[in-house]
């Protein structure tokens, strides 16, 4: 009810010159907090934590990507570059992350299928290959604007790109009702 007394308003609200540009641009806005490799404190995580970390406090994006990357041993390349830069900003080193998902996709590859398929996207992703760019994670505006998800993928942000079935099970599965 709210929302539709505030679209209803929003024409004049609009008009004012003092809140006028803040809304038009409001879709575009960000205030979260931004983890990107400036921000960490140096206190990482490594592989061996990751999956008591994923059921207690990984955002629900990143906590599905890991949920499929156990079950299915892969990724798809939309998500390994969502999670895994997720990953390097939580504090994942560049042989912890090469460690994590060479385990994780040899249960379904040989290792030298890894090495020709993987290895360099992973590296790419710290800056030791191509243009040499230190990513940073991704911001959630940039996970919620970004393309989403076809069937088979993982990537994308819950709350955005899902239907309402799909995270209330989800949801459910985490104990979380109503």
């Amino acid at each position: 009810k709210s929302m539709a007394i505030g679209a209803a308003s929003f024409g004049f609200a609009a008009a004012d010159p003092r809140i006028g540009p803040v809304l038009s641009h409001i879709d575009k806005q960000y205030v979260g907090k931004n983890y990107n490799q400036q921000q960490r404190s140096g206190k990482g995580i490594v592989p061996e934590m990751i999956d008591g970390l994923a059921d207690k406090s990984m955002p629900l994006c990143m906590r599905f990507q890991h949920k499929t990357l156990r079950a299915k041993h892969m990724l798809l390349h939309d998500s390994r570059r969502q999670y895994g830069l997720f990953l390097k900003g939580a504090g994942f080193s560049l042989e912890d992350a090469h460690r994590f998902f060479e385990r994780e996709f040899t249960k379904i590859i040989s290792p030298a299928e890894f090495k020709k398929k993987y290895t360099y996207n992973i590296r790419h992703q710290y800056g030791k290959e191509g243009k040499r760019t230190d990513y940073s994670p991704l911001t959630c505006m940039q996970i919620i604007q970004g393309s989403p998800p076809m069937p088979g993928q993982a990537h994308g942000c819950p709350y955005k790109h899902w239907g309402e079935p799909q995270l209330s099970a989800l949801l459910g599965q985490m104990r979380i009702t109503g």
